[in-house]
């Protein structure tokens, strides 16, 4: 008896079926056939009909990207794995490799990361395909760049556009020069700012409503509009009203970080690691009133190590993880807390230098 044929799927068929997969196993199917290659890897359509709708069933992978130190290479840990110690780590290099030296991670948005290296060159690039371009260079305005200050990465839906933020001073002049300018995606072009002195630590802004958001050392948040047509302004908002508690003094050694969930987080770790965190939400954009303490974490099974800064922290669904120095020697270590839980997992990264998060996608960078 002759063998039944199955009837081929129709295009559109097979396309919905894999927009329901993950990216790591898409990216192991375009080895199955040139024809799943080109849908996967070269169909632009098809990369923004599986981020949309990854977006909206709140599926995306989100992994924390992270330089080495001395190093032009990186690596990446998966942050939804429930505990940091049962991690997967995957080591990569951006293609083009920048220059010799350090990898400077700017930040990410829908799966795109930004960096630059020591000579003012800057690279947009997917971890997940592996894709990158080379951005324009950074105009030469004869300041003697040192180190980088603040930094950050947006985008702007009406106009599909990508901006990156940069600033930078030098140990050159007196008062010291600065320096601070803004790249389009559209425009292919770097903007330099007028930029006065602000008092910001370094850190990767923190993205909500088309805008970068940092701390100013009087926790003061300093926001910048990435949609800002002229007169590139600094505005501030003000932080929760009950940051602390009625007749509790400010402790200097608590630290207080920025995160984005859906809105935009203000996080408060205590001066104790035993004691935990709180988070507060801002529930309507530049609401002052409108901060609302989101929930407290105190640690059931704290990390013995004696925690000396922390440098960055990712709010998300069912957990927080953020970055810690430890010990004398300043050595990098992750913290993740299950919410459900208050356990507390906890990781040391051995050469962990900057990090950013970013969440997994097939997007196509443009030429």
């Amino acid at each position: 008896m002759e063998e039944a044929k199955l009837p081929e799927l129709r295009e559109e068929v097979i396309e919905l079926i894999l927009c329901w997969l993950p990216v790591k196993s898409l990216i192991r199917f375009t080895c199955v056939s040139k024809h799943f290659h080109s849908i996967i890897l070269s169909d632009a359509k098809f990369a923004n009909f599986h981020f949309q709708a990854a977006r909206d069933r709140k599926t995306l992978t989100r992994r924390l990207l992270y330089s080495i130190e001395g190093s032009p290479r990186v690596e990446s840990i998966d942050l939804e794995t429930p505990y940091l110690g049962d991690c997967s780590f995957a080591a990569g290099k951006p293609e083009p490799e920048p220059a010799a030296g350090e990898v400077f991670l700017l930040g990410s948005c829908n799966g795109f990361v930004f960096l630059g290296s020591d000579e003012q060159v800057f690279y947009m690039w997917n971890p997940s395909t592996g894709f990158s371009k080379k951005l324009v260079k950074l105009p030469d305005t004869g300041v003697k760049h040192d180190r980088e200050m603040f930094c950050g990465v947006g985008y702007l839906p009406a106009t599909d556009d990508y901006r990156v933020f940069v600033t930078y001073f030098g140990y050159y002049g007196d008062p010291y020069d600065y320096e601070a300018a803004i790249f389009s995606s559209t425009a292919n072009a770097w903007e330099i700012l007028e930029f006065n002195d602000l008092d910001i630590s370094p850190a990767e802004g923190t993205l909500w409503k088309e805008t970068l958001h940092w701390l100013d050392y009087r926790l003061d948040i300093v926001a910048f509009d990435l949609a800002q047509r002229k007169d590139h302004k600094f505005k501030k908002m003000l932080p929760p009203k009950g940051l602390y508690e009625k007749n509790e003094r400010r402790d200097y050694n608590d630290i207080i970080q920025l995160s984005a969930r859906e809105c935009l987080l203000l996080v408060r770790f205590l001066n104790k690691a035993s004691r935990g965190i709180h988070v507060w939400v801002m529930r309507e954009y530049d609401m002052p009133d409108s901060w609302t303490k989101l929930f407290n974490l105190k640690f059931s099974d704290p990390p013995k190590e004696r925690w000396r800064y922390i440098r960055g922290v990712w709010v998300m669904e069912t957990s927080t993880v953020f970055k810690i120095l430890v010990g004398d020697r300043n050595e990098r270590a992750l913290v993740k807390i299950l919410h459900k839980d208050d356990k507390c997992s906890f990781c040391m990264v051995e050469g962990m230098c900057e990090s950013v998060s970013y969440q997994e996608s097939l997007l196509p960078i443009d030429d």
